[in-house]
Order: structure tokens, then sequence, then C-alpha cells
């Protein structure tokens, strides 16, 4: 009798847990697929137009409703580096998408997507 409570409780426990990992990975796709098109904007514009941004705010709309209760609010940072005589033809562009997810037993932590390139001059590439 005292076992099943038990078991039950364990069962409940590890989807409870599972649950909230499957949530967070999905946002974590969902970040570098915002920061891949941040990426993949800049690379299409003009060269001289690519500015560092800080804390932009973000919003991702995590399951696709109108609701706003799902969604996640992070921040968005583009931060550049050009580069010395040789390669100063190049500006090496990191993306990152910062938000605060919440856990099972570490309440709420922040998670942090980046992603790096190299952006060209030159309209070749």
């Amino acid at each position: 009798m005292i076992l099943i409570p038990l078991i039950w409780l364990a069962i409940s426990t590890a989807l409870s847990v599972n649950t909230m990992l499957i949530s967070e990975y999905k946002h974590r796709a969902q970040a570098v697929f915002v920061a891949q098109g941040i990426l993949d904007t800049l690379r299409a514009g003009n060269y001289v137009d690519i500015v560092p941004v800080i804390n932009q705010p973000i919003t991702i709309d995590t399951r696709g409703t109108v609701v706003t209760t799902d969604d996640l609010l992070g921040n968005i940072n583009v931060l550049l580096v050009t580069s010395a005589a040789y390669y100063s033809h190049y500006k090496k562009v990191t993306v990152s998408v910062n938000w605060d997810e919440n856990t099972v037993g570490a309440g709420v932590k922040n998670i942090t997507e980046t992603l790096a390139t190299y952006i060209s001059d030159d309209p070749a590439g």
C-alpha cells in the first residue's frame, strides 16, 4: 500500500522534470533560430550599417499563440570586432540571445545562446 504512492510520486516528478527540460531545449532552439535570422539580415544588408546593439528587448512567441503569457522575454546583443590591417575588410559579428527560464529545483536561471560569424565588405563574400 505504501509503495504505490511512492512510485506515483517518483513517476510524476520525473515527468515534470522531463517536461521542463523539453521546454528549455525548445526555447534554446528558438533563440538560435532568432540569432541566425539576425545574422542573415546583417549579412544581406550594407556592411557599414552593421553596428553593435546592446540589450535590445525581444519577445519570442514560444507556442505560436495570440496569448502573450507563454512568450519568452529576453534581450539581444550584437557585438562587433573589427580586425586589424590584413583583415580590415571583415567584422566578427556575435549575436547573443538571453532570457530567464524556470527550472526544476533551481528557480529561475538566465540562459544565453550565442552565434558568431565573420561578415565581409566584399559583395562576393
